[in-house]
């Protein structure tokens, strides 16, 4: 439930963001996405990127977000099917 939680609020966060930028008005720190993908919404982050095609071009959210978006599928695997 809390990677689901985690990850609409990152795809929501992604979209805010992509937004304000293209008004040129004030942006989500990029602090706020990254703790926000760190603690379990890497795949909502992950997938707004895409959808809003918001900041695809910098490789440090690309790496960081699809790394951080497989150990959440594993942490999260590793407590559905009972292995932790």
């Amino acid at each position: 439930m809390w990677l689901i939680i985690c990850s609409i609020c990152s795809f929501i966060q992604m979209g805010y963001d992509k937004r304000k930028a293209i008004k040129r008005e004030w942006r989500v720190p990029e602090k706020s996405l990254w703790l926000l993908a760190l603690i379990g919404g890497a795949p909502g982050a992950f997938l707004g990127m895409i959808v809003f095609r918001h900041k695809i071009k910098k490789m440090k959210f690309v790496v960081g977000f699809t790394l951080l978006m497989l150990i959440d599928f594993v942490i999260y695997g590793s407590f559905y099917f009972d292995l932790i």
